[in-house]
């Protein structure tokens, strides 16, 4: 995966021997613009915290936005800079591993039309599970609309059994 998407031409060695991200690839930007997410260090949870606008993206992103394989190295490239966050975090509270990020999916504006992109969502989720496996410690939803349920329930049998005991 990272070999086929070339991720690793993305990273230097940083301090101490850290990888450090420091290209973006060219599509960066438009990929923000329909995923937009944001992550920081939290020294209250030793942790890196991201919050993901899944709302948004559900509601909006189309498969066509880009290609299957830029789908692929882009959310692979936004896990990358999650994980060099979490060795940052790891490394400034002396901690021998980074367990994981805490997801905080905002779901304001997830709307029926989620129910259309189930397959779509359960690709973006199979890449994490099967390339970046044990990198969320939990997830969080907010902001959930009166038919989360309805949505919850029509992709929570295509989403990676270990992610869903870490949903709350």
């Amino acid at each position: 995966f990272r070999k086929k998407h070339s991720l690793d031409s993305y990273f230097s060695t940083g301090e101490c021997g850290l990888p450090k991200i420091v290209k973006q690839p060219a599509l960066w930007s438009a990929y923000l613009a329909v995923k937009p997410n944001y992550f920081w260090k939290d020294d209250r949870a030793k942790a890196v915290v991201m919050i993901e606008r899944f709302g948004m993206f559900a509601s909006t992103v189309e498969t066509t936005d880009f290609e299957t394989d830029e789908w692929e190295a882009l959310s692979g490239h936004l896990l990358d800079r999650v994980s060099e966050k979490m060795l940052e975090t790891a490394k400034a509270f002396s901690i021998s591993d980074s367990r994981g990020y805490i997801a905080i999916c905002d779901a304001k504006g997830l709307g029926i039309s989620m129910l259309t992109r189930v397959k779509f969502v359960s690709f973006i989720n199979d890449i994490a599970a099967n390339h970046y496996p044990e990198t969320i410690r939990s997830i969080h939803i907010v902001n959930a609309p009166w038919m989360f349920g309805t949505a919850y329930s029509a992709i929570k049998p295509l989403l990676d059994p270990d992610t869903l005991e870490k949903m709350q």
